[in-house]
């Protein structure tokens, strides 16, 4: 471990779903299709909503961080969110994440956004260039060699439906690199309120 690395972490602050039952079937027929061996699957328990990616993280903005995530988030419902349709960004060819959407049409995921964006802001966190797509990130493929195939899947999956969700938390993390893959501990977890 670097001197630099003892310093910060490396902090987000999302929304965790780990994936129902439809969606678990589906990632496995894909991963039938496509070489495993070129695709880095995310585990299922590890999926999430990336409200906010802090990236590296100073001890006391940590601090900080975390009092307000607790003092903005508390008092928030739970509430349901569609997941319909499988894709890709980046190109056939060259993809850099597969994913599935998220269907959110009363506005709660968005208010969410503006408000991490907020949190972020207030300790000196610039605003995320790219629009706020909201997904939950299933693999990250290293290459394709059948981008006909993965096509053909997207042609299937596309608008597919896979049921709802229940969102029942909010989560700051730290993300530890590790060879295996990244390593998720909660830093402070905001339970949502009944409905």
């Amino acid at each position: 471990m670097t001197q630099t690395s003892i310093l910060f972490r490396r902090t987000f602050l999302a929304i965790p779903l780990p994936v129902n039952d439809p969606v678990k079937k589906n990632v496995e027929r894909w991963q039938k299709v496509l070489d495993r061996s070129l695709i880095k699957w995310v585990p299922p328990d590890q999926c999430h909503i990336t409200l906010f990616f802090f990236g590296e993280t100073f001890p006391e903005k940590e601090k900080g961080i975390a009092t307000m995530v607790r003092s903005v988030f508390t008092g928030v419902r739970c509430f349901d969110m569609g997941l319909r349709g499988m894709g890709f960004f980046g190109s056939l060819r060259e993809p850099k994440v597969f994913w599935i959407g998220i269907h959110e049409p009363e506005g709660i995921l968005d208010a969410l956004k503006v408000q991490a964006d907020r949190i972020a802001a207030e300790h000196g966190f610039l605003p995320e260039q790219r629009d706020f797509k909201p997904h939950l990130t299933l693999a990250r493929p290293k290459k394709i060699n059948r981008p006909d195939l993965l096509k053909q899947l997207v042609g299937e999956d596309g608008d597919r439906d896979f049921g709802s969700i229940k969102v029942e938390k909010i989560v700051y993390y730290d993300s530890r690199l590790t060879p295996e893959g990244p390593v998720y501990t909660p830093i402070e977890t905001v339970l949502l309120k009944s409905t």
